[in-house]
């Protein structure tokens, strides 16, 4: 009967920990997938500032076309 209640206490104890390991793996993976997240969105904010300057400067029409294609393609992302 001691050893049923061990073993029992045992496993009790190793479903805790699972849970607990669980949750944190979740949240440091969520936390990664935030930060991943904002640097992405910092990334394709400069890339939209760097088309805008492109687009001011450039005279060419093929390459404005292509600049606002890209322009509308990474607005969408965000």
């Amino acid at each position: 009967m001691k050893r049923i209640g061990k073993l029992t206490k045992y496993k009790v104890l190793c479903n805790t920990l699972d849970v607990l390991i669980k949750n944190n793996i979740d949240n440091r993976f969520n936390d990664i997938q935030e930060k991943f997240n904002r640097r992405e969105s910092e990334t394709i904010q400069e890339l939209l500032s760097v088309i805008d300057e492109l687009l001011e400067s450039t005279q060419d029409y093929d390459t404005i076309a292509y600049l606002k294609v890209y322009k509308k393609r990474l607005e969408k992302i965000i």
